[in-house]
């Protein structure tokens, strides 16, 4: 039986990575979805989706969420820390619970893991990775390498195969031999079953965009995840 319900404001209602959030949270974390239907991993994508944000967290709240993760890490990281910081803000006064998001999840992963250098493999195009760039510079992050697959379309982000996701990894990782953790940024790609051979291979920490996220709602429930999926999800968070 569930001890928690939380929410996740989702950008899209189809996609097949929620499907192994079970898996890391285990039977004690319910979870409730709310979509803004992203159409593209774009400025204007993103725009017209934050109109209905507001709004996606507060039926999750009336659905019976005690806390709010906004997923999407470009959907919160596009127009940097000051509107991600004020975005937060607004979304706790609206809801009146707390709530945390798939760039904060990132941010509070990587700080917990000590990471300080980055090799980054993303979906994103040249633009969106521009932003990223920016947004973990910002941080204090020295990025090492940073490369994208060019994809702006929400279905063909889904539609990546985990090799892909892999032989980029590995390609960004061998052009930045010296990075101590590997970020691996959109959510909509599946890389839950990558993280433990790709640390395995390369020696160091990896986080996603998922796993950041569902780290980030075992935070907010206040539940210990799943072992056995990487670094990230064996820290300890229940004494």
């Amino acid at each position: 039986m569930a001890t928690a319900t939380v929410g996740m404001v989702t950008i899209s209602a189809t996609n097949p990575a929620l499907a192994d959030t079970p898996r890391i949270l285990g039977p004690a974390v319910h979870v409730l979805y709310e979509p803004v239907n992203l159409s593209a991993m774009s400025v204007d994508g993103y725009n017209d989706a934050h109109e209905r944000l507001g709004e996606a967290a507060v039926q999750l709240v009336e659905r019976g969420a005690t806390s709010v993760m906004v997923e999407g890490t470009s959907f919160t990281f596009y127009r940097g820390h000051d509107f991600h910081d004020q975005l937060l803000t607004r979304l706790e006064a609206l809801t009146g619970t707390p709530v945390s998001s798939a760039s904060k999840s990132l941010l509070n992963a990587l700080a917990v893991l000590g990471a300080r250098r980055l090799a980054v493999a993303t979906a994103y195009t040249d633009e969106v990775n521009d932003r990223l760039l920016s947004f973990l510079s910002e941080a204090g992050y020295d990025v090492l390498r940073l490369s994208g697959l060019g994809i702006a379309g929400i279905s063909q982000a889904h539609a990546v195969t985990a090799e892909t996701v892999s032989g980029l990894a590995k390609v960004v990782f061998a052009s930045a031999p010296t990075a101590d953790c590997l970020v691996i940024s959109c959510g909509g790609l599946r890389t839950l079953d990558l993280v433990t051979p790709l640390e395995s291979d390369f020696g160091i920490p990896v986080v996603t965009s998922y796993t950041a996220t569902i780290w980030g709602l075992a935070c907010l429930a206040g539940i210990q995840p799943v072992r056995g999926f990487g670094q990230l999800l064996d820290v300890n968070l229940v004494d």
